[in-house]
């Protein structure tokens, strides 16, 4: 006899409930136990037993199509997490207390609302399984994807090398694997490409310059059996190798030097990351370790690499809407999370921020679980370690050392000789003087009196750059800056300098700096502090980039207090000392000073100052003896010179000792948000990587750099079989002009299947055996028979294969922009092959607020560098070759368009740059081959092209010249497809 065990005081549907359960026990073949007492221990099934009864009953409401009362029982996250309402409608465990439970029991059940109501078993059987737990096994969580089934998460296995019949004979098994796939297609390789086409191809494809004819002839001479072995060994140590290289991993990565949306404010600090992605391939860091460089930087000991982190976009512009603003960090964690999936794993995991992936085996809570990897990151610059910066710094320290001594005397000015004044005005010592905003020949001076009521003239306007107001020394422990009006938003303050001395009669110096010893608080910070901070009221370092902004619209206050009390003379304020920004400036406001807490004491306020826009009429009692003039004159004359030499100096060391690299946070607990809608948390949900790949094991007390560090070890293990793939793929792609996998950034059920899945898995397991470098991984496949054949196109061969995809010769392809320019800078003789360090802009420079980038109409040996070295805006492109599909920075290009149009003609023949370029490409072969046109013109081809011209080019290009002139020619040569292809 079966006994069903319950508690007598139910009331009499638990009764009925339960013995309907025994009742569905023994009618569906459950599985039991029946253990001493004859208790029975029922195991129930989910997929055959309840996901059943869902499917049948409550799918139609709450499933894909329709969620009613926003749930959903078709996906465990959804069905056991928390409901809009905040509640769980299923409690693990608890059926008396499951809403879920409660909708479905009694004699009128509210659901479903439609339709066939659950019959009494289907009652019991799913309070029993909720009461036993609600166990819902993970391959029935409602994302119909099969992991097993995605191709580019199985292990790698031992792939042997094809053997073919009619086998090329090439030692390099890429062509085995090649050859194979031609050969079951019909195909063969073209011929091996002469000497002057692979050296072309070789420097532009792998360099992105063109060789030099000597190199060209060198190579041609050269008949030793290694003689290409060689050369490709000289362009993969040559420092162009990064600097092509490293434009590559930028698009993947979005990079760009601007923050794009509504102001797109340049980041001048950005260029950090690029120059370290230029060494680290140059360097040829194991993949695997530039991989967790990029993730972890901060704690490997490359502090740049994290630029990759805040590449992208950023909206700083925060909204007092709280709904927006959660949003607008979700969607700079959402760029977070799908770049560093893309670029490395190759997966969409941000497709699955709203819900389950559609067709990968990823679930929504993967997508949130590497957002809590990433949630303490923030946009903005930090310090660096950087080498080289000594000298800059002594030079530095001592041109401020100077400046303080001669600025303390400007301010502190004791009359050269006594000045006669009219009878009619009594005697007055000019003790203080103050510049004008735009620092005129002549300065504007003024007078600054002990009581400001009986000052007969005002002082000048408040500008944005520097404003100084002295006061009667004072003894002060405190000294408070209050704004109490602003010309718009809230008040910006770019270093406030406190000025004073021991004794009355030494110089003045600089007090309440930072090095000092002297701290800042404030009526309340602005609520971004990426940039505008606190600390950096009296840090010494100028420019809008180390200010501090109020969080009160057009007032707020800002303290200093000393390391000591000291007596003290004067103030210097401004908005931005660098002169980029003239908003928010105080326009009202008031300094006062204490020796002790509480004991405040006005001593300057600007209610003696002039209106924006007036100007101090001079009457005799402003006017100075002539040499007395003179002195002061020079005087400022110096110190103008000694601040523009600061201003140069701190910009530099500002520019090597920080880097916009991200700041980083305690991170706050992460939920997954229903829908993706930050007002709508679920369940909490713990950092890890996607299920589908393992799991990190992090504790829940992990912090922000070991959640960080644990996922970048994991990216750098050898068994990231995901990412070896990847990345192998991507160097095929560069190569070949298109990936063995189409969808570089895409590896998953709807990107593009491999080509060749043998070779990729080859290459990935070579990639790792050989220490996960990639210049081993180039070597293998510049030297190969594939990459070596002729570009010649074959008309049978076309016939089965258009596209090339199976690689029966070399595909050609036009260069990317970048290349353009380089080639054309490099055959005009121009190219300034610098490297590192700040970029060059191709925009006039211009401080509006909202940047407005207007394209420069002429150039100089400034803008004459390695376009990689561009300061790359956000949303703009390069007026001429922008034309040619390079990226916006807007999102991730993993794989760039090649458009051919109209306008790239046109912009080769008659934009500026390439007008400039083809003079100086004329001035050029006038140097090097005399005045003799038959000479200009072979050495114009032989620079341009590589080879001498032809017989009937010759002839054309003698009457082109004659009738228009050699730069007509230069012109032409530039808008060939020859000079624009890669051969």
């Amino acid at each position: 006899m079966i006994r069903i065990c319950f508690n007598r005081s139910r009331k009499l549907r638990a009764w009925i409930t339960a013995l309907a359960a025994a009742a569905v026990f023994l009618s569906t073949n459950f599985a039991y136990a029946i253990q001493d007492g004859s208790t029975i221990q029922p195991k129930l099934d989910f997929a055959r037993d309840i996901q059943p009864i869902f499917e049948a009953k409550c799918i139609r409401c709450h499933g894909h199509d329709l969620q009613e009362g926003d749930y959903r029982l078709d996906l465990k996250a959804d069905a056991l997490g928390m409901a809009s309402t905040g509640e769980r409608p299923i409690k693990p465990g608890k059926a008396d207390e499951s809403y879920l439970v409660e909708l479905i029991s009694g004699d009128e059940p509210e659901m479903p609302a439609e339709g066939d109501r659950l019959t009494s078993n289907e009652v019991a059987a799913i309070r029993q399984w909720v009461d036993e737990g609600a166990v819902w096994p993970d391959e029935h969580a409602g994302n119909s994807n099969n992991s097993k089934s995605l191709w580019s998460i199985q292990p790698l296995y031992a792939v042997p090398t094809p053997v073919v019949n009619g086998d090329t004979g090439s030692s390099n098994p890429i062509d085995a694997f090649v050859h194979q796939k031609l050969v079951e297609n019909g195909l063969s390789m073209s011929k091996p490409a002469d000497k002057r086409m692979l050296i072309r191809r070789l420097f532009l494809d792998v360099g992105g310059l063109p060789p030099t004819p000597e190199m060209v002839s060198e190579f041609e001479r050269d008949a030793a059996p290694d003689a290409y072995e060689k050369l490709v060994d000289r362009v993969l140590t040559s420092p162009h190798y990064g600097e092509r290289w490293a434009r590559h991993w930028l698009d993947v990565v979005r990079f760009a030097e601007s923050n794009g949306f509504e102001t797109n404010v340049e980041r001048p600090a950005a260029f950090h990351y690029r120059d370290w992605v230029i060494e680290a391939l140059n360097c040829d860091m194991p993949f695997n370790q530039f991989a967790a460089a990029q993730i972890a930087g901060d704690q490997l000991g490359h502090d740049a690499a994290t630029g990759f982190l805040v590449a992208g976009a950023w909206d700083e512009v925060k909204s007092p809407d709280v709904n927006l603003t959660l949003m607008q960090r979700e969607d700079e964690l959402a760029d977070m999370v799908g770049t560093t999936s893309t670029a490395f794993l190759g997966l969409t995991l941000a497709c699955a921020r709203c819900h389950q992936h559609k067709f990968d085996p990823l679930e929504q809570a993967d997508y949130f679980a590497m957002k809590a990897i990433l949630a303490g990151v923030q946009h903005g610059v930090r310090s660096i370690k950087t080498e080289g910066t000594e000298e800059l710094t002594a030079e530095l320290d001592a041109t401020s050392a100077k400046r303080v001594l001669l600025r303390g005397q400007t301010l502190k000015f004791e009359p050269l000789a006594q000045i006669d004044l009219p009878p009619a005005e009594p005697q007055q010592e000019f003790t203080s003087l103050t510049l004008g905003a735009t620092s005129p020949a002549r300065p504007q001076w003024a007078r600054i009196e002990t009581d400001v009521e009986e000052f007969p003239q005002p002082r000048a306007a408040v500008n944005a750059r520097e404003n100084v107001d002295r006061f009667v020394a004072q003894k002060a422990k405190f000294v408070r800056f209050i704004v109490k009006e602003t010309n718009q938003s809230e008040p910006c303050l770019d270093e406030l300098e406190i000025w004073g001395s021991t004794k009355e009669e030494e110089p003045w110096k600089l007090v309440g700096s930072a090095s000092d010893g002297a701290t800042a608080t404030s009526s309340g910070d602005y609520p971004d502090r990426s940039k505008h901070r606190l600390e950096q009221i009296n840090d010494g370092r100028y420019g809008n980039d180390f200010s501090w902004i109020s969080n009160e619209i057009g007032s707020g206050w800002v303290q200093i207090e000393l390391s000591q009390p000291t007596r003290i003379e004067c103030v210097v304020w401004g908005r931005d000392r660098l002169g980029a920004f003239a908003d928010r400036l105080p326009t009202s406001y008031e300094i006062q000073v204490a020796a002790k807490p509480g004991q405040w004491v006005t001593v300057a306020t600007g209610a003696d100052r002039l209106k924006p826009g007036e100007t101090i009429n001079e009457s005799p009692d402003t006017r100075l003896a002539e040499a007395e003039l003179a002195q002061r004159t020079t005087l400022f004359a110096a110190i103008s010179a000694i601040d523009a030499t600061l201003t140069n100096l701190q910009l530099r060391l500002s520019l090597l000792q920080t880097a916009y690299a991200g700041n980083f946070t305690s991170p706050p607990e992460i939920h997954r948000l229903y829908r993706g809608e930050p007002q709508s948390p679920r369940e909490v949900v713990k950092p890890d990587i996607p299920k589908i790949l393992g799991t990190l094991e992090l504790p829940d007390s992990a912090s922000e750099s070991e959640r960080r560090l644990a996922y970048a070890k994991w990216l750098a293990s050898d068994s990231n079989t995901l990412a070896a793939r990847v990345i192998v793929n991507r160097v095929w792609q560069h190569h070949f002009g298109r990936g063995i996998v189409r969808t570089p950034s895409d590896f998953g059920a709807k990107g593009a299947p491999p080509t060749h899945p043998e070779l990729l898995d080859w290459l990935a397991q070579e990639l790792i055996a050989n220490s996960w470098s990639l210049k081993h991984m180039h070597r293998l496949i510049l030297t190969s028979d594939a990459y070596c054949q002729s570009d010649l196109p074959n008309d049978a061969a076309a016939q089965i294969d258009s596209d090339c995809h199976l690689i029966w010769r070399f595909p050609p392809r036009r260069m990317e922009a970048e290349a353009i320019r380089d080639s054309i800078l490099a055959v005009s003789g121009r190219l300034d092959l610098k490297m590192g360090g700040p970029g060059f802009s191709v925009f006039e420079p211009n401080s509006n607020y909202v940047r407005v980038y207007n394209p420069k109409q002429s150039f100089g040996p400034a803008e004459f560098r390695r376009m990689i070295y561009m300061t790359r805006i956000r949303m703009e492109q390069d007026a001429t070759f922008g034309a040619f599909d390079g990226p916006d920075g807007g999102l991730t290009c993993p794989v760039r368009s090649r458009s051919t149009t109209p306008l790239q003609a046109l912009h080769l023949l008659n934009s500026p740059f390439v007008l400039q370029q083809a003079d100086l490409f004329a001035a050029r072969l006038q140097r090097e081959a005399g005045d003799d046109r038959r000479s200009q013109i072979e050495r114009a081809f032989v620079l341009a092209l590589g080879r001498p011209p032809l017989g009937s080019e010759l002839g054309d290009s003698l009457s082109l010249v004659e009738q228009f002139g050699l730069a007509a020619l230069c012109r032409a040569l530039f808008n060939a497809n020859e000079f624009l292809i890669i051969p």
